[in-house]
């Protein structure tokens, strides 16, 4: 039952996704050691069959383009053809003239569950490149503070904003607790102008 090619595709999919997952967010080992260790179990039941390299080299290009999917973002182009070349690479693993092979039904599902897994990952990234908000010092542009030290043309003042004091300079002078709008960041520096 262990040595079924049905078990030994199972284990090769768990693999892939294994390292494409670590590929996705480094840092976390613990993926890439258990898809490493899927696809050694996976070589070792293939072992006991004729292996069409044809297939594997099929499969190896499925992978390395859902790779490229995640690091350009294609929008699911290269993701549709991992999918299909990913069927067709485990439909050619085995040799069929051995009369054995991956089971035709194991296929479709796995496919047919890469293609909506991609179909959501393509989904979700033009989500959250449509709702980017800016991150950093640059979220603070146009957001308006409260002057905590006075800001003179020379000196440079205090504000807060998010609970955060920040350096701050202007043009004019601008009192204490009067509201300002940042203009500009540079470093740890505000340009701020008084609110009108």
């Amino acid at each position: 039952m262990w040595f079924n090619p049905d078990i030994g595709f199972i284990f090769l999919l768990i693999g892939m996704l294994g390292i494409l997952f670590e590929v996705t967010t480094p840092g976390a080992s613990f993926p890439g050691i258990f898809g490493t260790i899927s696809i050694l179990f996976a070589i070792y039941i293939f072992s006991f069959y004729e292996i069409n390299y044809f297939g594997v080299s099929l499969l190896a290009v499925s992978l390395i383009l859902f790779i490229f999917e995640i690091k350009i973002f294609s929008y699911g182009v290269l993701t549709l053809l991992g999918a299909l070349t990913f069927g067709f690479g485990a439909f050619y693993l085995i040799d069929k003239n051995s009369g054995v092979g991956v089971s035709m039904s194991l296929i479709i599902i796995a496919s047919i569950c890469v293609v909506v897994l991609s179909i959501l990952l393509v989904y979700l990234g033009l989500n959250a490149q449509k709702n980017r908000k800016s991150s950093g010092s640059d979220a603070l542009i146009g957001a308006e503070a409260k002057v905590t030290k006075k800001i003179t043309k020379n000196e440079f003042g205090e504000i807060i904003i998010l609970g955060e004091r920040w350096r701050a300079t202007s043009n004019s002078d601008i009192d204490v607790n009067e509201k300002v709008i940042i203009e500009k960041v540079t470093g740890l520096t505000l340009f701020v102008k008084k609110v009108d």
